[in-house]
């Protein structure tokens, strides 16, 4: 669990990078750390259900990916 936890870390502060993600306070940020690695295991479930024929993936990480579906829906 801690490797998954600085493994998704790395991970966040890359897609923070990427797509000019800042937080308020660290109180948000570890939030928005929580989501982003909740909606990492769905795309990784979403993945595995639906490899094509090479077995290819075809979700991946957007700037979505720190969003609750319920605030994703106003989109």
């Amino acid at each position: 669990v801690d490797n998954m936890f600085e493994s998704d870390s790395g991970f966040f502060v890359q897609f923070m990078m990427d797509f000019g993600k800042g937080y308020n306070d660290n109180k948000e940020k570890y939030h928005r750390f929580s989501v982003f690695q909740k909606n990492l295991a769905k795309i990784a479930e979403m993945n595995e259900a639906n490899k094509d024929a090479n077995g290819n993936m075809m979700s991946t990480v957007s700037n979505f990916a720190d969003l609750t579906e319920e605030e994703f829906k106003k989109y």
